[in-house]
């Protein structure tokens, strides 16, 4: 999925394998550099070419506000984040992966912008969102699995802390 917010909602968590579909501008133009960059990968088989796809990058100073998000309001992009930190770590470690080819990753933090749990504001803003895997908590609805297993990726930082 690039560009937020979305229009149809694939199966959640999104991940790497989910659909890929532009929903604005901005996320056909993310769209196509992905599909040029597999291609240019593809014609030269020692390029390495990583795509990260960031949730919301945001800063520690904002997470004071995140407790009166209104669930409305944000479901669109589904209450993801990523804290700053967070994604340059993720950035140094994808310019140190050393298989070759194209590969793309999610980046988001483990939990999502809002207090209330991921199934509850699901029932509020998307009652008809097809779930792929049992979401637990304040699970993130974009899951950042390949990337901590081939990038070595963790998010540490959270605004719960």
């Amino acid at each position: 999925m690039h560009g937020a917010p979305f229009g149809q909602l694939p199966p959640l968590p999104i991940d790497e394998d989910s659909p890929l579909y532009a929903t604005t501008t901005y996320g056909m133009v993310k769209l196509l550099e992905e599909q040029m960059a597999r291609q240019y990968a593809g014609w030269e088989r020692s390029m390495k070419i990583v795509a990260l796809r960031f949730a919301w990058v945001t800063y520690q100073e904002y997470y004071e506000g995140f407790g009166g998000f209104d669930v409305l309001r944000h479901a669109a992009r589904l209450w993801n984040y990523i804290d700053a930190r967070d994604a340059a770590r993720a950035a140094r470690l994808a310019l140190q992966y050393e298989l070759t080819g194209f590969h793309a990753f999610v980046i988001s933090a483990d939990d999502t912008v809002m207090p209330q749990d991921s199934l509850e504001l699901l029932r509020i803003a998307h009652p008809d969102a097809d779930l792929r895997r049992e979401l637990v908590g304040r699970q993130s609805l974009f899951a950042s699995d390949s990337a901590k297993r081939l990038l070595g990726f963790k998010p540490r930082f959270s605004w719960r802390e």
